[in-house]
């Protein structure tokens, strides 16, 4: 979570694909933290819990949009051309 957070501070992506499970800190707290310092970029939560609540979690948390695991490359193409113009 950290890396991801450091990454975006020095990269500046168009989009973020944001594991929720992740050692140290979770792709939660790195959304919530990246959405409080002021990232507008469009955060897709990538999860292999497809649990009701945990999509909750994640888009109150300030993900745009939610994937499960094993991601289907059509299901891929729709989000990232949702999110990008």
């Amino acid at each position: 979570g950290k890396e991801a957070i450091e990454l975006v501070n020095a990269q500046c992506p168009d989009l973020i694909f944001m594991d929720m499970k992740m050692p140290g800190m979770s792709g939660i707290d790195a959304t919530t933290i990246l959405r409080k310092s002021g990232i507008l970029v469009p955060i897709i939560a990538l999860t292999s819990f497809a649990y009701d609540n945990d999509k909750k979690l994640a888009l109150n948390a300030g993900c745009n949009d939610f994937l499960t695991k094993p991601i289907s490359p059509p299901e891929l193409r729709k989000i990232v051309n949702r999110w990008i113009n």
